[in-house]
């Protein structure tokens, strides 16, 4: 009896021993459960396959004979939700996370464009119409940059930016009511800078509802998660690279800016509350001057000339040329900062060596353009260097030279100073 109970106990212990070992495994296994890193949520954001519905309110265009800004506006057309412009987003864009640029194929599927003023030419009179060529399709890329959280209001989210090739029809129509002259032209446009857009539609912007899938729709009613749609607000159209893009009739690209939503009327009958200087938006908007400094139909705000004395919210920022070594820069005031910056030549004088200061995603630089922006920060003054041909008379530079400048606050400005002479140190 004792051996059997002495080999009953031997055996419990054993058996302890495991259930131990068995105990401890399932303690450290639920430890090692309980120190795994979390799942991390998809930060992607989707936005999905949509018309973005534009209306012009008043634009500028030197594509006809003659090289000469004339104004235009929009035709509302009924069946495209009173728009005169729209783009077709070919695909949904995917983006990874903020700061993060992606690109994606557009078509610019609707343009209907009529003069303000009448056009004259050997001393004639016309009207004038810009639609899309039938026979040819208008397509491009739009590269969409987030660059803050969704505040699910309107509110700026991030920047997108435009590049199309578009083939319009240009119709003059005399007003003595002679025979229309009418030319086929192919012109590239490019966004100069980045425009910022929301994922929340504002009251005055362009709907049509409609179910994922529907890319007619602007505002999508079952997105889920973060399935977004995209509003942009304002825009400027320049020749791509800021060479123009001229055809063998001599047509001439396109320069334009279509107007950002405006005010209601007030109480008081100033539509522009906050800007003391302004009682109406006019061509540029509330808070922005409407000054056209060389009276060429193009206010400074949009315009991409260089000027003697700058007319830009930030006086003193503007571009740097040193005649005596080629260099390029920027000036920029104190406590001013920059998101983007594009500077272009007609005759491409930035052929001498690669621009310093660049980088960025987005970064480029070829004999025509120089162009830097930042996502997520900002930049100050900076010197790109010896990029420029030396020995460049101040009038060379004020004729061949364009720029334009978009501050921290998402503000696209033109209106910039030459300052000729030695760059400080930058």
């Amino acid at each position: 009896m004792q051996g059997t109970s002495a080999n009953q106990t031997r055996w419990s212990g054993a058996s302890i021993s495991v259930l131990l070992a068995i105990v401890l495994a399932l303690a450290l296994s639920a430890c090692a459960r309980e120190i795994e890193p979390p799942v991390k949520p998809d930060n992607r954001t989707t936005i999905i396959k949509s018309t973005m519905y534009i209306k012009t309110h008043r634009a500028v265009a030197n594509i006809l004979p003659g090289g000469r800004n004339t104004p235009f506006t929009g035709v509302p057309v009924a069946e495209m939700m009173g728009a005169d412009s729209a783009d077709v987003m070919l695909e949904d864009i995917v983006i990874p996370g903020l700061n993060q640029p992606v690109t994606g194929d557009i078509e610019l599927i609707l343009l209907n464009e009529k003069n303000i003023e009448p056009f004259i030419l050997n001393g004639k009179e016309f009207d004038f119409f810009y639609t899309l060529n039938p026979r040819k399709r208008s397509l491009g890329t739009m590269t969409v940059v987030q660059t803050k959280l969704d505040d699910h209001g309107p509110g700026y989210e991030g920047v997108y930016m435009r590049e199309l090739s578009i083939d319009l029809i240009a119709t003059l129509v005399p007003k003595d009511g002679g025979p229309k002259l009418e030319q086929e032209a192919t012109i590239i446009v490019s966004s100069p800078l980045p425009i910022p857009f929301s994922f929340d539609s504002g009251a005055a912007m362009v709907h049509k509802t409609g179910t994922i899938g529907d890319a007619t729709a602007s505002l999508h009613s079952d997105k889920k998660g973060n399935e977004k749609n995209i509003f942009g607000l304002g825009l400027l159209q320049i020749p791509l690279g800021g060479r123009s893009a001229v055809d063998s009739q001599g047509f001439h690209a396109m320069a334009g800016n279509v107007e950002q939503s405006l005010l209601a009327p007030s109480i008081t009958g100033d539509n522009c509350p906050f800007d003391a200087n302004k009682i109406e938006p006019g061509i540029t908007g509330c808070g922005v001057s409407d000054l056209d400094t060389n009276n060429d139909g193009l206010p400074d705000h949009y315009e991409s000339t260089l000027l003697e004395i700058g007319t830009n919210r930030a006086k003193n920022a503007g571009i740097l040329y040193d005649p005596k070594t080629g260099e390029i820069g920027l000036s920029v005031p104190d406590g001013v900062k920059l998101i983007a910056v594009s500077i272009n030549s007609a005759s491409g004088i930035f052929n001498q060596r690669s621009p310093a200061n660049l980088g960025g995603a987005l970064d480029k630089a070829s004999d025509v353009n120089i162009f830097k922006a930042t996502f997520g920060t900002t930049f100050g003054p900076l010197n790109f260097g010896t990029v420029a041909k030396p020995g460049l008379s101040k009038d060379f530079i004020l004729k061949d030279v364009t720029a334009r400048m978009l501050f921290d606050d998402y503000v696209n400005s033109g209106g910039l100073q030459l300052k000729y002479g030695p760059l400080t140190k930058q």
